[in-house]
């Protein structure tokens, strides 16, 4: 059975960092540091949910980030409750972040904690997932559409026929949606002349492990284990540190292109995906620290672990 993840395999960590840092650098600066009489610079990340493996090591690796470049991290988690991250967002406001690195729960409902920032002069950068109609400052993510496109090709690639199941992130997450699209995009053809067979296909509340190992389960017990191809769409990123302080002391992100939230253009860093297989993964997320070669055999028969 051929497997692929995403982000938190599929971006490795140096690339993560380099958001992170960017982020951090758009805070810090002899002038702010100054302006606020050697104190410390304080940047808010708030986390939707910290109960994925993902958004633990992309904190670790901001607050080690921002404490190399001077700033000090007010971060939260929200357990995946709104309204409790809107109340942290007004607690990190008051404690006085000059930025807010903004990971939502649901989208559709964080621009309350956009308009409660930029109406005490905090700027705002939406991370991973964009707050709609919203007055953000930068918007930090990955191309999905690519990211897409490359899971399902390397399955065709090796595993041009067969039963195939799909499963996707939040059922509320636009994300979500848009890597399904893109991997369907490609799977479609193999769909039309029976090559591929697609048993499974769902979405899984709020990206829950759990929710997808039981649909995995059905999905196994349904073709007697027969299955040539998972896709399992789990989204994880970093770099923001540097940006963070840039924007902090007053300067432009250095965004590489920019993206329309229904209200305004919002200047965006755009992260190329990288697959990670079994070939390269030594050279990938083992090397930058993200997995260890343990941690990745402990999951692995025997015959098919890592040397």
């Amino acid at each position: 059975m051929v497997r692929m993840k995403m982000e938190g395999d599929i971006l490795t960590k140096a690339r993560r960092l380099t958001v992170l840092s960017a982020i951090l650098v758009i805070v810090l600066n002899g002038q702010l540091a100054q302006a606020q009489g050697g104190n410390k610079p304080k940047i808010g990340f708030s986390i939707e949910d910290m109960k994925g493996e993902r958004w633990q090591t992309d904190l670790s690796s901001f607050e080690t980030r921002a404490k190399q470049l001077g700033a000090e991290v007010i971060s939260a988690d929200a357990g995946g409750d709104d309204e409790r991250q809107l109340q942290q967002v007004r607690d990190m406001i008051k404690a006085g972040i000059k930025v807010l690195v903004l990971l939502p729960h649901d989208p559709a409902m964080a621009n309350r904690m956009v308009d409660a920032a930029k109406s005490a002069n905090v700027k705002v950068i939406s991370y991973d997932r964009l707050v709609p109609n919203s007055d953000v400052d930068l918007y930090v993510s990955f191309d999905r559409v690519e990211i897409g496109w490359m899971q399902a090709e390397y399955l065709v690639k090796h595993a041009p026929t067969g039963n195939y199941v799909l499963i996707e992130g939040s059922p509320s997450a636009e994300d979500a949606k848009t890597l399904h699209d893109a991997q369907m995009s490609v799977l479609q053809p193999y769909i039309n002349r029976g090559d591929i067979k697609v048993i499974a296909d769902g979405y899984t509340k709020d990206w829950l492990p759990s929710e997808a190992y039981l649909f995995m389960l059905k999905a196994i017990d349904s073709t007697q284990g027969k299955i040539a191809a998972v896709v399992a769409s789990n989204d994880g990123l970093a770099k923001a540190a540097e940006e963070a302080v840039r924007l902090a002391k007053g300067e432009k992100a250095h965004a590489n292109g920019t993206i329309s939230n229904g209200k305004i253009n919002v200047p965006t860093i755009m992260l190329k995906p990288v697959v990670v297989t079994k070939d390269n993964i030594k050279t990938t997320v083992v090397k930058d620290g993200f997995q260890t070669l343990k941690s990745i055999n402990q999951a692995l028969p025997e015959d098919q672990q890592i040397k």
